[in-house]
């Protein structure tokens, strides 16, 4: 952007697809919005990427190459997979980029920064409660109610937006059990205005 807070990569991949990465930096700190998918197959009516179609999963390394690029720009501290594609519809390449990225051993992010956004892949969705409790699940819902929803959401007949907000508060509710466990682990079990 002008004022310097955003820049758009368009990462070229080695078959000649091109993915898009987004750097946002703020005050203090730095977000990624990265690509799961070459295109998507969920076709919403409001996303240029969902006009496409699906051309393609991005590999695991595939999507940690967006993060090595953005750290070139500057230091990241939080990432979203709210780029092209439906993240949860490419799940195993996923959930091993976050494994990577959340490594302490490789990019030692807070798993606390990491979110994985979905229009609703439910079934992926309790797979990702299941597997990758303590990272944060963002639901793209785009609608108040299912009526409006399956308008502009096409592969939303597949999922009830009743069930997607319990998955969702089953996510939520575990993801906090997790980090609540870790902060009493950090602090000896003692919380912070416990006597």
């Amino acid at each position: 952007s002008d004022r310097g807070d955003t820049a758009k990569l368009l990462i070229e991949l080695q078959d000649g697809h091109r993915v898009e990465t987004v750097v946002m930096i703020h005050a203090g700190h730095a977000t990624v919005c990265v690509s799961s998918q070459i295109g998507c197959k969920m076709g919403c009516r409001f996303c240029a990427t969902g006009t496409m179609g699906i051309i393609g999963d991005l590999s695991t390394s595939e999507i940690l190459e967006q993060l090595v690029h953005a750290n070139s720009i500057a230091k990241i501290r939080n990432v979203v997979f709210m780029g092209m594609g439906e993240p949860l519809n490419n799940y195993e390449n996923v959930k091993r980029a976050v494994e990577f990225m959340v490594d302490n051993k490789r990019f030692a992010l807070s798993p606390r920064q990491v979110t994985v956004s979905t229009v609703g892949v439910l079934k992926n969705m309790q797979r990702l409660t299941a597997e990758l409790p303590f990272v944060n699940l963002a639901l793209s819902l785009h609608a108040p109610n299912q009526q409006v929803r399956l308008k502009i959401v096409p592969a939303a007949s597949s999922s009830p937006i009743e069930q997607l907000m319990a998955a969702l508060d089953n996510h939520i509710k575990h993801n906090l059990m997790v980090h609540c466990h870790q902060d009493d682990d950090l602090s000896g079990g003692v919380r912070s205005g416990s006597r």
